[in-house]
């Protein structure tokens, strides 16, 4: 599914709306990609007696923390192939992990970590992650429905994701929930339609409110000055 979804969106605009998230300053990932070891993602904790496994979170999201500055965006950016195939290997192991775990559907915390996960098994072409990041961000956001930051970056998945109608819904709903920065992204879904004008309205919003968003910035300064396609590729 999720090459087909690569393979038949290839508009210009959408490969410009792609480089420009991309350029979310938060998201940059040029580090090396960590030494991950998949086996310290669980802790053995005993009780009366008895020794059972349980998630690390501490180490779980510090290995989320590492892939989102590389894979929360498409495309992902690494190192190396090497680093990029560890990555692959590691949502893969964590997906694995999840799916074992009782009660997942109704802990936000767990919903929270597994949509992010898969987010960005999406954006690494892992099987399976496009449906998976789907169910999770919306068994999230039916336990949390008052939450900006989940339907920002639902949003956000989305428009990576080649679905910018479905996009512009759920991130209006981010900003009618006081998450200004889904500003940023519902510009770039109306660009992505080829609305410049609700595009130029939305973005000059978000400039408004962050006019240190330099990417973003000269985006806009193209479209206010009429640029043609061949210009707006350099974004």
């Amino acid at each position: 599914m999720e090459e087909f979804l690569r393979g038949n969106f290839k508009s210009i605009v959408f490969g410009i709306v792609s480089s420009v998230l991309m350029s979310y300053p938060s998201w940059a990932g040029a580090s090396p990609y960590g030494a991950w070891d998949i086996r310290d993602a669980l802790e053995e904790i005993s009780s009366d007696g008895e020794s059972s496994l349980a998630l690390n979170f501490n180490y779980i999201d510090r290995m989320l923390n590492d892939l989102s500055r590389h894979a929360l965006t498409y495309p992902p950016r690494f190192d190396s192939e090497s680093d990029k195939h560890r990555a692959i290997t590691h949502v893969r192991q964590l997906a694995m992990i999840f799916d074992d775990v009782e009660g997942l559907e109704g802990s936000s915390k767990l919903l929270w970590r597994a949509a992010m996960l898969h987010h960005m098994g999406f954006n690494l072409d892992v099987s399976a992650s496009y449906e998976s990041a789907n169910m999770y961000y919306q068994s999230l956001l039916k336990l949390m429905p008052a939450s900006g930051s989940g339907y920002y970056y639902y949003g956000i998945y989305l428009l990576d994701s080649a679905r910018p109608v479905m996009a512009i819904e759920v991130l209006d709903k981010a900003i009618e929930l006081g998450n200004t920065k889904a500003l940023r992204p519902l510009g770039l879904a109306y660009l992505a339609m080829e609305d410049r004008a609700q595009a130029l309205n939305t973005m000059n919003r978000y400039l408004e409110l962050f006019p240190d968003d330099a990417s973003l910035s000269a985006l806009y300064e193209s479209l206010v000055g009429g640029a043609g396609i061949e210009k707006l590729k350099q974004y």
